[in-house]
């Protein structure tokens, strides 16, 4: 099994995200993660998944078949995937801002976020789950997020490993 990555534009309207979903489990497709954002009446989907090469290749095709969804990019994912966890006024920090900072470094995505916010006037917790390519590109991830933490009084927890491949890298 190998990680590829879809990402699709299709209809916001209910039912639609199954749709792009079922081929992939009927014909032995694993998903990994999902996050879609909102843009009017379309929806913009990034889907990872474990796929053989024949089978990835034949949910790309079916997908292609699908009437109103635009295939936007297809092809293998990054090879690593790690979490990362941000504690503080996560959300009244711009989470959004925070992901596109991660998103704009080649070769990182944050492919999840699961969000915990007992009160909005309290502090919270998100774990991030992160994939990138190579070890620079974990070294520029790690960094960017430490810069985030600082500058919006986070704090950030990386796995061990993260942190021993990270100063790897810049070494």
């Amino acid at each position: 099994m190998k990680r590829f990555e879809l990402d699709v534009v299709l209809p916001d309207k209910p039912g639609q995200l199954v749709k792009v979903l079922e081929p992939l489990s009927k014909i032995g497709g694993n998903v990994i993660s999902i996050s879609h954002s909102r843009d009017g009446d379309r929806a913009r989907v990034h889907i990872v998944f474990e796929a053989t090469e024949d089978v990835a290749r034949e949910y790309s095709r079916s997908i292609s078949e699908l009437e109103g969804v635009k295939i936007l990019r297809f092809g293998r994912g990054p090879g690593h995937e790690t979490d990362v966890v941000l504690i503080g006024h996560i959300v009244d920090t711009d989470i959004k801002d925070t992901i596109d900072r991660v998103n704009a470094i080649q070769g990182a995505r944050v492919v999840d976020v699961d969000l915990e916010m007992p009160d909005p006037e309290r502090e919270s917790s998100a774990g991030f789950t992160l994939i990138y390519e190579d070890e620079e590109a974990l070294r520029k991830a790690v960094q960017t997020i430490e810069k985030i933490a600082e500058e919006k009084d986070l704090v950030a927890i990386f796995p061990v490993e993260v942190i021993r491949c990270a100063r790897r890298a810049s070494s």
